[in-house]
């Protein structure tokens, strides 16, 4: 399957969109520091490098996502978007300053590898980590691992399919809105 990194793009920024506009429904009740609402919004270096967001729907669900650019590690230099949706069962400590759980999820990833001529490889992503939020301020820290693979799409000039799948590994921080 062929689809254009920029059509694909389009497509998930009009799904993150859509997302948002849920953000007065959602509360992250207990979960964000000094008046940080549901929505959140930072950096994320390591594989990939660039935006991180994050959309808590409930209290121990999320949708988070990230725009950004891959660092060349398993051939997966270029752009990358993912999208997936996170369940927080339980926090690892809390105490006065900061809220520590860890979340689990499943979601998507698309990948423009920049290695076959513009051709992208599409795929779901399984990502956990550790969360860490500041009471007294709405900052986020996390670390993050994911299982992720290429099931549609980066053909080569031959039309040969190739099926990677990859363990990533990235760090952030996000400001809470």
């Amino acid at each position: 399957m062929k689809l254009s990194t920029r059509s694909a793009m389009v497509v998930l920024a009009l799904g993150l969109v859509a997302c948002l506009g849920t953000e007065a429904a959602a509360r992250r009740q207990g979960s964000s520091g000094a008046g940080g609402g549901p929505f959140a919004l930072g950096l994320i270096l390591g594989e990939p490098t660039g935006l991180s967001g994050k959309l808590f729907v409930s209290r121990r669900n999320a949708l988070d996502f990230g725009l950004g650019f891959g660092s060349g590690y398993y051939d997966n230099h270029g752009s990358r978007v993912h999208v997936d949706y996170l369940w927080h069962p339980q926090a690892l400590t809390k105490n006065a300053t900061f809220v520590m759980p860890f979340y689990l999820g499943i979601g998507g990833i698309i990948n423009d590898h920049h290695h076959y001529n513009d051709r992208i490889g599409v795929g779901p992503r399984v990502p956990f980590g550790i969360d860490m939020y500041f009471r007294t301020a709405p900052i986020d820290v996390f670390f993050e691992l994911a299982f992720a693979m290429d099931l549609i799409g980066d053909d080569d000039p031959d039309g040969h399919h190739h099926r990677r799948a990859w363990i990533e590994g990235a760090i952030g921080v996000r400001y809470s809105f």
